[in-house]
């Protein structure tokens, strides 16, 4: 990669430094600025970022136009960006599958929470413009600009690219999300090591975050989020990846096309065979995966209990349950068990903000479970346990801490 005039001023180890930096802001002023002040929080702690970056180039003594490289950029480069967009977004949709099977319970409260903060009040075009256009120029004058730049001594391109994909999925702050963005970040870093051109990355990044904020909006993400959300966890994590990879199988060529049409004098003709290759065994990786996952979920024996009810503050002395009927306020529902083992007992509250306690009774009156219920800052709260149950009547019980909820709330159980 082209190194800058003065590089001896900015050597590699001052470049985790410098990313550890601007973790420790978006941690700390990042985060309160964003937990206080909402989307204007959002935007303040954006463009910190890129002030810091400028304000770090000249302590420094480097040039802004090295540091921050812009060039012109050709019809070949801006067909070559369109298509590795499209590549990233398929594998960032695999990396999604992926993370969802592998961290499954994290999913609805990333989603959920997410969708809230960005899609509670805002119109498309201030969406576009704090989601899409804000992140391109802040994060990659961070990014791309301030820290890879301590990076540019480095021999070999791949250790740059992987190394700045990994910071770029740590500063995203999400386990569930991590390999989406870290491959996202080893896209817009290829871009401006190859070029160095930082419109590149900053077009990429555009892109990206253009298409997903698109899609949300027309999808209507803010209103269906809950109930996409159910959609999903109801499907296993195995058949949800098999599908992604299925859909996703066209990243790997439409990856090679966009390299050539970047970098064309480094192009080799053979990496389209490697990515037909690879393409093949995705398509048909991801079918066999889907079948086999939804096969078992079919044959898998159905739980004792899958119910839900919506609980209206106002009906407190008689909620409704999945069918209308009205029931005790701390009795959420009585079962029979016919076959003795261990079962999973699973329990999801959300819209609460209060503390609740939820029990299991034998017959007897026997607590087999006891549980106490604080919701997080989304309002969701998650228990699960793996409870042995005899041949027996049971009763699951949910009561409000201090009184009768005053608050409306949606409650999942499910035995299995």
């Amino acid at each position: 990669m082209e190194q800058l005039t003065n590089q001896k001023k900015l050597p590699v180890w001052m470049g985790f430094v410098m990313q550890s930096v601007f973790l420790l802001l978006f941690i700390t002023a990042g985060a309160y600025m964003q937990r206080n002040w909402g989307i204007t929080g959002l935007v303040t702690s954006e463009l910190m970022f890129a002030i810091v970056a400028v304000a770090y180039c000249l302590i420094r003594g480097v040039k802004l136009k090295e540091m921050f490289p812009v060039k012109k950029i050709s019809a070949s480069e801006f067909f070559g960006v369109v298509f590795l967009a499209i590549a990233g977004f398929l594998f960032s949709l695999i990396a999604v599958g992926l993370s969802m099977a592998i961290l499954p319970k994290s999913f609805r409260s990333e989603v959920t929470g997410l969708t809230d903060f960005l899609y509670g009040g805002m119109n498309y075009p201030m969406l576009v413009l704090i989601v899409a256009v804000l992140p391109a120029i802040c994060e990659e004058a961070m990014e791309r600009g301030c820290v890879l730049s301590h990076f540019r001594s480095i021999k070999k391109d791949w250790v740059i690219i992987l190394i700045m994909g990994i910071f770029f999925g740590i500063m995203h702050m999400s386990p569930l999300r991590f390999l989406t963005t870290a491959t996202l970040g080893a896209l817009l870093s290829y871009l401006l090591v190859k070029k160095n051109n930082i419109l590149l990355p900053m077009l990429l990044h555009f892109m990206n975050n253009f298409a997903s904020v698109t899609i949300s909006y027309i999808g209507g993400a803010a209103a269906n989020t809950e109930q996409s959300a159910e959609q999903l966890m109801n499907m296993s994590g195995l058949t949800l990846f098999g599908a992604y990879l299925f859909l996703g199988f066209l990243a790997p060529i439409f990856l090679v096309l966009g390299m050539m049409l970047v970098d064309r004098e480094h192009h080799k003709a053979y990496r389209f065979a490697i990515a037909g290759g690879l393409s093949a065994l995705m398509m048909f990786s991801g079918l066999a995966i889907t079948a086999v996952s939804a096969m078992s979920d079919f044959l898998a024996p159905q739980p004792i209990v899958d119910a839900q009810f919506s609980i209206k503050a106002e009906d407190a002395d008689a909620p409704e349950g999945e069918n209308g009927e009205a029931w005790d306020p701390e009795e959420l529902m009585g079962f029979d068990v016919h076959t003795a083992k261990d079962y999973n007992v699973t329990l999801e509250i959300n819209g609460v903000k209060e503390k609740y306690v939820f029990t299991l009774l034998d017959s007897s009156g026997k607590e087999l479970v006891h549980f106490a219920c604080i919701p997080d800052d989304n309002g969701r709260i998650y228990y699960t346990q793996k409870v042995s149950l005899g041949k027996d009547s049971y009763k699951a019980m949910l009561k409000h801490m201090d009184d009768a909820p005053d608050e409306d709330m949606q409650v999942h159980l499910k035995v299995a």
